[in-house]
């Protein structure tokens, strides 16, 4: 069996410059040899990830790289103990959580089909989200817009629903890919 030997470099993504930077650091550190590139991106911001995704599919092209991602791991997430909204007008933890990580997959799919080896997908959760029963699916849980309008910010209730939903992107992803 012929394994094309592609170059490999590991891509950081994430909010802050300063954490990236220092990410890159420690990374450096444990391996001079290693090839990394940052990109900053906020996951709660869908637009944000549009950027991110062009960014990296023009720097790919831009770098002569074969144009695709081998592993995307889906690990960002937030526990706001107060309400906040994103652009899109969810809440943030459900924006950042879930519909973050969802359109990121989403936009990466072609880069993810488009690699010379098998692909990998990992969906990071916690086990809070065993915590859910009762899973409503309507446009105020989804949006987390429900949460938002309560006297007294459920934000444990939230972080459930929004890692729960991941868990079922995660279900969704392996049935769309393995059918």
């Amino acid at each position: 069996m012929y394994i094309p030997k592609i170059p490999v470099v590991d891509y950081a993504v994430g909010r802050s410059e300063q954490l990236l930077s220092e990410t890159i650091r420690k990374i450096k550190d444990l391996n001079e040899d290693a090839q990394l590139k940052a990109f900053q991106a906020d996951l709660s911001s869908v637009e944000s990830i549009i950027k991110f995704k062009d960014s990296l599919r023009q720097w790919l092209l831009d770098s002569n790289l074969h144009c695709s991602v081998q592993i995307l791991i889906n690990n960002a997430g937030i526990l706001a103990t107060s309400p906040r909204v994103t652009a899109e007008g969810y809440d943030q933890m459900i924006g950042t959580n879930y519909v973050g990580a969802f359109v990121l997959t989403k936009l990466l799919l072609p880069l993810l089909e488009n690699s010379p080896v098998s692909s990998k997908i990992v969906n990071v959760t916690s086990f809070t989200h065993r915590a859910v029963t009762n899973l409503q699916v309507d446009e105020g849980t989804v949006s987390g817009k429900k949460f938002l309008s309560s006297k007294h910010y459920p934000y444990a209730q939230v972080y459930e629903y929004s890692k729960r939903k991941r868990h079922i992107l995660d279900e969704l992803v392996q049935a769309t890919l393995y059918l």
